[in-house]
């Protein structure tokens, strides 16, 4: 029975651990300015944090590809009226709460380190592959991961409850060649 309760609380453990880690990957509507500390609020700005510099990353490795399509085809890389359509398309797309002017601001120094980057890796760009879509991957990624914590705690537990059973099996059968009959077989 020991060795039962101990799966089990290994199993919630395992559970718990998986979920809050999955809990992490996400963005929570649950916090509030009640919260009594900032976790809740930070776990969501990291969140997005690392989504924008995900984004970027993806985002250059792409820039460093059309550089290359670029330089295969004797094209300049940089085209400033190309710049000033990307920045239009932009905050055409703006939905706030921040400004046109800032955002321009923003795109125009992503735009320009993506140039920058671009210009150097044009020859020998970094491999790129597209990843699951964001809205797809983000929400089925926490359900992933809590289905995959519990598959796990399940199997340990079954070979928990497995081990169990043939300890139990063996002592059973232990004293029944030893001439003592178990309650559990008499009945």
């Amino acid at each position: 029975m020991a060795g039962l309760a101990a799966s089990w609380a290994l199993f919630f453990g395992v559970l718990i651990a998986c979920v809050a880690n999955a809990a992490a990957a996400h963005c929570s509507d649950s916090c509030t300015l009640n919260d009594t500390t900032l976790d809740c609020w930070r776990g969501n700005i990291d969140y997005f944090t690392y989504d924008i510099l995900d984004s970027l990353n993806e985002r250059v490795v792409v820039a460093a590809q059309i550089g290359k399509w670029k330089v295969l085809r004797n094209k300049p890389i940089y085209d400033p009226g190309r710049v000033e359509v990307i920045l239009q398309l932009i905050l055409n797309h703006n939905r706030g709460p921040l400004s046109n002017e800032s955002m321009r601001a923003i795109f125009s120094d992503i735009i320009n380190i993506t140039t920058i980057f671009e210009q150097e890796n044009a020859h020998n760009p970094p491999p790129f592959s597209c990843p699951s879509s964001s809205a797809e991957f983000s929400s089925n990624n926490v359900w992933k991961e809590a289905f995959i914590g519990l598959a796990i705690s399940a199997a340990i537990v079954l070979i928990a409850l497995t081990i169990g059973i043939v300890c139990v099996s063996r002592r059973l059968s232990s004293r029944s060649l030893a001439g003592r009959e178990s309650p559990l077989l008499s009945k």
